[in-house]
């Protein structure tokens, strides 16, 4: 609806008009940590909460199962980890330094 809208908008007013849409499916996979705490410094976040994004987002490590046996424990080195409850907001933030960067 809000497309359509603002589709409406423009012809009415002969603005020009251009979209880009665009899916992340996989954003939790292809966050750049550092990317994302440098975009919450220039939003404002303050430094106490961006250094502790920081440490929460550190350390961890996963094993995948296989033949129902666990492996042994790796670093996880991308991305970040998807039960941590600020994720969705903060790939929000990278969505939002996209948009102003556009």
């Amino acid at each position: 609806m809000l497309t359509h809208e603002t589709i409406k908008w423009a012809r009415k007013l002969k603005q020009p008009l251009s979209f880009l849409k665009l899916k992340f499916p996989w954003a939790y996979d292809e966050v750049d940590l550092e990317f994302l705490f440098q975009c919450m410094s220039k939003l404002g976040f303050s430094e106490v909460f961006v250094n502790r994004s920081k440490i929460l987002s550190r350390g961890a490590s996963a094993s995948v199962l296989v033949n129902e046996k666990p492996t042994q424990d790796f670093g996880i080195e991308r991305g970040v980890w998807q039960e941590w409850h600020l994720v969705p907001y903060l790939i929000l933030l990278v969505g939002e330094t996209l948009n102003a960067t556009i």
